[in-house]
């Protein structure tokens, strides 16, 4: 047992390491390129890239995995990582900074990979539940501790590109240096959209929405917050209060969801989402703390409809396609990540940093709409799976999650 334990707490010091890195580099790298007098347009396309990688990580890093092993991996993922990283105040251009932050992109998503099979293979059945959650709020609270790092150099911010590659690169001394069996190959995702909106249109909407909003968010925001005037300080608080919303309310919403009709809930969070975000816009200039207390509802509104969704699409599907679907519904999301940067820099660079909020409350007001359409063509499921806190890392996790081929059960009509 206490091997388990040492092994779990390395893996998950590894995972704290690498989310407290990314969260970093998003942020530093944003407002850096804001800096140096990126167009809205160029500073979308170099964050976007990011995403990309993370999408094409996900067919092609389970195959380096199965080559090379667990271990060889991950230290190739994050020596590649830290080194792409570290490179970027040494190589100022907006098409090198592009191809940079695909190669992180790529490697990230090769981490979080090994680390999941590692923590799947590594909990007990009894245990797993409580790993998972653990798993999940590192993931978010890492990522928002990280914005405030940029503190430490405010002006070049050329040391928080060396934090964010130390960081990647000392996420290999706790995992490397731990004694863990080399669990299962890990599985290859594919995207077979028609399967997925024959099971729900609903849930591929409501996370391609997820996926644009949060990917405009992870993107523009720091963009956003340093064109409207808040200092260093205030970006940082901004970007966390976002993310701290996230993590303090997706479990209570999701809790709603298995006691009411899901979709119900997936409406209220799309308005929430689109509710919150234009009063943060009409509250810009006039109080900031009002406007960042609306800024963490809206986060809470908008972290919680990709597991939302996920829940509900699993509603409709046999049990036994639980990670198919899933895995299915985070390349839905990692696409919508891609685009939605482009859309928000476009947006920022024809009208302005204040058309930002705006943008992610028409998302999430369109998905509101689309929601009461299909709510009047299809009846409830008559059953309904258990929410699970999720936030978008890769397909290994969810093998942690599956329900076991005795609870699965017929397709809901």
């Amino acid at each position: 047992m206490t091997t388990v334990v040492k092994a779990l707490f390395a893996l998950l010091l590894g995972t704290s390491l690498i989310v407290i890195g990314t969260g970093l580099l998003g942020t530093a790298l944003a407002l850096q390129a804001d800096r140096l007098g990126f167009s809205g347009t160029l500073t979308g396309i170099v964050m976007s890239a990011y995403f990309a990688g993370y999408v094409l990580g996900t067919y092609v890093c389970p195959k380096i995995v199965r080559s090379a092993g667990h271990v060889r991996a991950f230290s190739a993922f994050a020596a590649t990582a830290a080194s792409a990283v570290l490179l970027h105040p040494l190589l100022v251009h907006a098409a090198v900074w592009t191809a940079l932050r695909f190669v992180t992109g790529a490697c990230v998503v090769g981490l979080y990979m090994v680390i999941e099979s590692w923590l799947n293979e590594r909990a007990t059945n009894e245990a797993r539940g409580r790993v998972f959650a653990a798993y999940q709020v590192i993931s978010l609270t890492g990522f928002a501790a990280g914005q405030y790092l940029i503190l430490f150099d405010g002006n070049s911010l050329s040391t928080a590109f060396i934090i964010a590659g130390a960081l990647l690169s000392m996420a290999l001394v706790p995992v490397v240096l731990t004694r863990v069996p080399h669990p299962a190959a890990i599985s290859t995702v594919h995207l077979e959209l028609g399967r997925l909106l024959s099971i729900s249109p609903l849930g591929v909407a409501g996370t391609l929405v997820a996926g644009l909003a949060n990917g405009a968010f992870f993107a523009l925001g720091p963009v956003f917050a340093q064109r409207v005037g808040l200092e260093a300080t205030w970006v940082a608080i901004f970007m966390s209060a976002v993310l701290i919303g996230g993590v303090a309310l997706q479990w209570p919403i999701g809790h709603a969801s298995d006691l009411w009709d899901r979709r119900t809930v997936i409406l209220a969070v799309a308005v929430a989402g689109a509710l919150f975000a234009a009063v943060a816009s009409a509250l810009l200039g006039r109080s900031l703390p009002a406007t960042l207390a609306t800024m963490l509802l809206y986060g809470g509104a908008a972290f919680s409809l990709y597991p939302l969704c996920v829940a509900h699409a699993n509603d409709f599907a046999d049990a036994r396609e639980f990670v198919a679907t899933a895995s299915g519904l985070l390349l839905v999301y990692g696409i919508g990540a891609v685009v939605g940067p482009l859309v928000a820099g476009a947006l920022i660079q024809l009208a302005g940093a204040s058309a930002f909020l705006l943008l992610l409350s028409s998302m999430h007001a369109a998905l509101a709409i689309f929601v009461v359409v299909r709510m009047s063509i299809r009846r409830a499921p008559e059953e309904q799976e258990r929410f699970v806190m999720l936030a978008r890392t890769s397909q290994s996790v969810l093998e942690m999650i599956a329900p076991n081929d005795d609870e699965a059960r017929p397709p809901s009509p």
